[in-house]
């Protein structure tokens, strides 16, 4: 079963009152404290908002980590797909021709094939332990990606912000 989550720009940019009751003490606010609903900067910057939204899509936590969940996606399948049973087909054609004055002029051929049905019967629990780490890999996996492009927008607002600072320096 497909349960691929895709990272969106609505899942990533939450609100910052999700985050209350872990404190931060940076801003003067005692740790278990309910933190106030504090704006994002591309809230107070729209014109912000449109390189994030290339940071969700294009950036590189959202690409190397959608990558990685659909290897583990793929891994996942194949776990699950050695539950099953499995069926090999083996052919081989030869054949030749000899074209002689002592001997008839006719050709000599052969066909070999094998069909092989495999089931596994029991392996311990070894095969549904596989299932589960695999589902669990890529649970890591989604876990990963979210985290990346999270912290890609962080350094974005960073730098944004950092830029406009500077111009006010400048200016």
């Amino acid at each position: 079963p497909q349960r691929r989550k895709s990272v969106t720009v609505g899942t990533i940019l939450k609100p910052i009152s999700k985050w209350a009751g872990f404190g931060v003490l940076a801003m003067g606010v005692p740790l278990g404290a309910a933190l106030p609903d504090l704006p994002f900067a591309e809230s107070l910057f729209p014109e912000l908002r449109p390189y994030l939204e290339a940071v969700v899509e294009q950036g590189e936590g959202a690409t190397l980590g959608g990558l990685t969940v659909e290897e583990r996606s793929g891994d996942a399948d194949v776990a699950r797909s050695q539950r099953g049973p499995s069926v090999r087909f083996f052919g081989r054609f030869t054949g030749s021709y000899e074209m002689r004055e002592d001997i008839d002029n006719v050709t000599r051929a052969d066909v070999a094939s094998n069909l092989t049905v495999t089931q596994p019967l029991y392996r311990w629990g070894n095969l549904k332990r596989q299932v589960e780490i695999a589902d669990k890999q890529v649970d890591l996996a989604e876990l990963n990606q979210e985290r990346s492009v999270t912290r890609d927008l962080y350094e974005a607002r960073q730098a944004y912000l950092y830029l406009l600072l500077n111009r006010e320096r400048v200016a």
